[in-house]
């Protein structure tokens, strides 16, 4: 049930660097 979980973790972890990125990129053009 490892892989599972795995499987469940990777999407959610590459759904938070897209909400992440923009973010950062946008502090970083203001800073």
């Amino acid at each position: 049930m490892r892989l599972h979980s795995s499987l469940v973790c990777l999407p959610l972890l590459l759904l938070l660097l897209l909400l992440l990125l923009p973010a950062f990129a946008s502090h970083r053009a203001s800073a």
